[in-house]
């Protein structure tokens, strides 16, 4: 069957709807369409459809969903993501490949939101003391939580209301007079002034986009008090909940003094642009939350990279992503050169110092042990590491990768080796970045304290 899940038993017995899988590992399929009472071929045949939609719409460099035969039956493996994935036949929660134990998944839920937060680079969520006590097995459930305090908050100030313009004829001005079509009536009604007036109105795209996320987190969530109590947030607030809503006003700031829908319009847009999609010819439909954990995970250690830069105050370092150059030329006609665009690369004054490479991979889990020093990256990405080196002519390389269980310490540790490499002296080394356990944003910020240090004496040394 694969390689087995260190779950255990504990995949065989959760009440999760539609069952939970670990990213690259293959589970039976039976196991996840048995729990909603689906048929197993329609739920294969809406997952592969929707593969094609979250491929595209995520940027992966491969199909998400894979099925294959085996002695025992179906099997299924889900790769390049993580989140929720719910359709109308079947429902999935995908758990990145570094979270191995069951009890963590609740916290690595929790982590995601704040990590969500520093990727987007804005205020998204702002998390109560009590949510972090939430034993939701989903990341859509906790942002559905999330939004009912958001949009409970918005409802107890007023709901937003913006001007909208309208055409009105009057026998008084009312508003601005339209000089145009004042001409056009002039003859037929010469007594009646046309006017454009400006109305405050509830029916605007805010509305519409919080109407539709409220909709759609009711129709996600599991328990019966928070679905009742999202049902209730989508009637109260005024607009039309369309799905393509969502799709056309995914970035909208409201007016100033409607920031108190801050929180809940910035989930709205996570939801929309997390996953909205529809499949098997319009059959098939659902809300989804999922990401490209490997675009997440670069995403992570650029905003690392960014505010070490900024914490050192050093104003000639800098950082620039994915630098193409050329390390090698062909001898031959028509040949094409090679060359390497590492992920990150640190100048000073214009020189390149250091090559950074963000691996979403699951590298020597020796690294990841506390007692235990001598582990090594695996010798593919040292090699792209070294030839990024090469390319750029800089003495230093790093690779971090997302550690794979909780250290005692829980903070991050790197390793170096030197190498020789034509007569000179390079130096590279790996660091383990622990995403897990982030329950407030004092331990997100002490997350990338702890990474900018270790980047930060790496370079000092080199």
């Amino acid at each position: 069957m694969g390689q087995q899940s260190p779950w255990g038993q504990a995949l065989e017995h959760d009440q999760i709807d539609g069952g939970t899988v670990i990213e690259n590992q293959w589970v039976l399929w039976a196991r996840i369409t048995g729990r909603t009472g689906a048929s197993a071929a329609a739920a294969q045949v809406a997952v592969l459809n929707a593969g094609g939609t979250i491929k595209r719409r995520l940027g992966l460099r491969s199909d998400p969903f894979q099925f294959r035969g085996s002695a025992t039956g179906i099997e299924f493996q889900a790769s390049g993501l993580a989140g929720t994935l719910s359709l109308r036949e079947v429902s999935i929660e995908i758990i990145p490949k570094f979270v191995f134990e069951p009890e963590l998944l609740p916290i690595w839920n929790t982590s995601t939101l704040f990590l969500l937060e520093a990727l987007a680079g804005k205020h998204v969520i702002s998390l109560l003391a009590q949510r972090q006590q939430w034993k939701a097995h989903r990341v859509v459930d906790l942002i559905a939580h999330a939004f009912a305090d958001a949009a409970e908050r918005g409802l107890r100030d007023q709901p937003i209301h913006i001007y909208r313009q309208t055409e009105e004829s009057s026998v008084v001005l009312r508003g601005r007079l339209n000089i145009a079509r004042q001409a056009q009536t002039i003859v037929h009604a010469p007594h009646l002034l046309e006017c454009d007036v400006d109305h405050l109105d509830v029916d605007n795209p805010f509305n519409d986009v919080l109407k539709w996320a409220a909709t759609a987190l009711a129709g996600l969530a599991t328990e019966a008090s928070l679905k009742e109590r999202l049902t209730g947030i989508a009637h109260a607030i005024p607009g039309n909940a369309e799905r393509s809503v969502a799709q056309r006003h995914n970035r909208l700031v409201p007016p100033p003094q409607f920031q108190a829908w801050s929180d809940a319009l910035e989930l709205a847009r996570l939801l929309a642009s997390g996953m909205t999609l529809s499949s098997n010819g319009g059959r098939t439909s659902g809300y989804s939350l999922l990401f490209n954990m490997e675009r997440a995970f670069e995403r992570f250690v650029e905003v690392a990279l960014a505010r070490v830069l900024q914490a050192s105050g050093d104003r000639e370092l800098t950082s620039s992503r994915q630098a193409w150059t050329t390390y090698a030329e062909p001898d031959f006609p028509g040949g094409r050169r090679l060359g390497c665009r590492p992920d990150n690369l640190l100048r000073r004054r214009g020189t390149p110092v250091m090559v950074v490479d963000a691996k979403y991979k699951l590298l020597d889990r020796d690294l990841t042990r506390a007692q235990e020093e001598t582990g090594t990256p695996i010798s593919e990405d040292i090699y792209e590491l070294v030839a990024g080196m090469f390319a750029h002519n800089c003495h230093a390389g790093l690779l971090i990768y997302p550690a794979s269980s909780l250290s005692e310490a829980k903070a991050s540790k790197i390793r170096t080796w030197r190498l020789n490499v034509f007569g000179t002296t390079v130096r590279i080394g790996a660091l383990p970045v622990n995403l897990l356990s982030l329950g407030s944003r004092t331990e997100l910020a002490e997350l990338f304290r702890v990474v900018g240090l270790e980047i930060t004496n790496f370079i000092r040394r080199h």
